[in-house]
Formats: structure tokens, sequence, C-alpha cells
């Protein structure tokens, strides 16, 4: 994990606290707001402090999350991916609630998301509590997989996880 920090305490803090293997620190001028802005750092300095407290005050979480950010490589890794929904999609106008339960029953897989419209603007519904939420063409269903799994969903869905901006509308009305 890379940490990105503009106090020599942090630095000290993360060396005394985790092994050299599994954190990377870099000292950088948050101060400069243009330094920020040119770089796309503002973001990110956001994301870094959350994962520092999180490790200061829920190390196992931390290490689960450090998981689910990172590729999976072996089979029992676990990786957040994101698959378009074509018309062939079996969940394709199915219910989000029976898909999440039908995800976890044949992958293992967790539904944690649906990227969809509203308004002509693309929005993610995190965890969504609607039982009136259909999945539709175009959408982009969040799931938690490991990596044993990721493969056969991707031949249930008949497409790779990622995003595909040469089958992306542009609005909600073209697909």
């Amino acid at each position: 994990m890379a940490i990105i920090t503009d106090t020599r305490d942090d630095i000290d803090f993360l060396a005394e606290e985790f092994d050299k293997r599994e954190v990377y620190t870099l000292f950088s001028n948050f101060r400069s707001m243009e330094v920020l802005e040119n770089a796309n750092l503002v973001e990110a300095k956001m994301c870094s402090s959350k994962l520092i407290a999180s490790y200061v005050f829920e190390p196992l979480v931390a290490k689960f999350a450090e998981d689910l950010i990172a590729s999976a490589v072996h089979s029992d890794d676990f990786d957040i991916q994101q698959f378009m929904v074509l018309e062939s999609n079996p969940y394709c106008g199915e219910s989000y609630d029976s898909t999440f339960f039908d995800l976890k029953a044949k992958f293992d897989g967790i539904l944690i998301g649906l990227v969809t419209w509203e308004n002509g603007e693309r929005v993610l519904l995190k965890n969504p509590d609607s039982p009136e939420l259909i999945i539709r063409k175009g959408d982009y269903l969040i799931i938690v997989v490991n990596g044993s799994n990721a493969d056969l969903i991707a031949d249930e869905f008949g497409i790779n996880e990622g995003t595909h901006s040469d089958l992306e509308p542009m609005t909600r009305e073209a697909v």
C-alpha cells in the first residue's frame, strides 16, 4: 500500500507500526492547492487519510480493504469488479435483491452496488435497499468476488469485467 503524507510524524508512525514491505510512504507538499490539483491528489489525500485512520483503529478491516482494492492474483484472493449488463445477461430485467442472492449462491459473489442512470447522469447506488430496483441493460453490477469465480461470472455475463467505453451509451435513452 502506498500512502502520501505531508507530515514527518506520519512516516515515523507508519515505519514503527507496519512492515516496510507492506506500506510505502511518499512525502509531499500538500499545502499548495495548485500542486494537489495538478497531481490529481485532492481525492487521493482524502483516501489515504481514511486508510491511515482505518489501519490505526481497525487494522483487520484495513487489511481486508487492501485485499479488495488489489487485483486478485490467487484463487482465494478477493477483488471488487464491475460488470456491464448486456441484454444477454441473465440478470438483465431482474430485481437487485434476487440478483444479490443468486450471485451469492451461484458464484459466492457479493453484489455491493449498481451503476445506473438518473436524470441523464451515471450514479453509483451503494448496496441499494429498494426492492423495486430492476437491473437494466447498460447498468454495471459491482461485485466482490474471489479469483477463482471471477472468470465464471464473466462467462455467465458474456463480458469481461471493467469499463467498456465502446459499448457505453451516452444516455439512458440510448440504451
